[in-house]
């Protein structure tokens, strides 16, 4: 649910939702308010992928990686999510490791668990179970400007009418942030 929150993503639920076992154990997570309000935000962008990190202990199959979304008012939601299939320890530089000033940061609101962490030194020391995730919205940072790690990625597009008809034509388009603004080229 921390991906659908970061790409500003509508929900959709794969499973049968009149199978109470499988409620119980979803509906924390599908009605986490703070979670939610992460993914109705919008600061000018969705969140994508900043960056891939290594575990501070076995790099060879687990990589971290860093997802960031721009919020309204110089906010930063992140999200640091371990891709393998071990524990790991890593310590996200928030200078260096994310983006839009978040280095300024004194403190970040950890998501899933409704609490406020301080953050010692710039860093978040972070221990990450297989395919877990930190999810926080970090405070008082500089500016919510985002690049991010694939500077030229295709991305489908739907092409609308000129008088807004229906009748659209998909298309993939390439998207080039190598330049201070954003160039699209579209082919069909």
């Amino acid at each position: 649910m921390g991906l659908w929150c970061m790409m500003s993503s509508p929900l959709v639920l794969g499973f049968n939702m009149s199978n109470r076992d499988d409620m119980d154990r979803v509906w924390p997570t599908i009605t986490n308010r703070e979670a939610i309000a992460v993914d109705h935000a919008w600061a000018g962008s969705p969140g994508g992928l900043h960056k891939t990190l290594s575990s501070t202990e076995n790099s060879t199959d687990n990589a971290i990686e860093v997802w960031a979304k721009p919020l309204p008012q110089n906010q930063v939601a992140i999200l640091v999510l371990n891709t393998g299939v071990g524990n790991v320890s890593v310590s996200v530089s928030l200078a260096a490791d994310v983006p839009g000033g978040a280095g300024q940061a004194q403190s970040y609101r950890s998501v899933w668990e409704h609490k406020d962490v301080a953050i010692a030194g710039g860093k978040m020391a972070l221990s990450l179970p297989p395919h877990g995730n930190v999810f926080a919205v970090l405070n008082g940072t500089a500016s919510a400007a985002i690049r991010f790690a694939n500077e030229e990625t295709d991305l489908p597009w739907r092409v609308w009418g000129d008088d807004g008809s229906q009748g659209g034509v998909n298309v993939v388009g390439k998207v080039s942030l190598k330049t201070d603004e954003p160039q699209m080229s579209l082919s069909a």
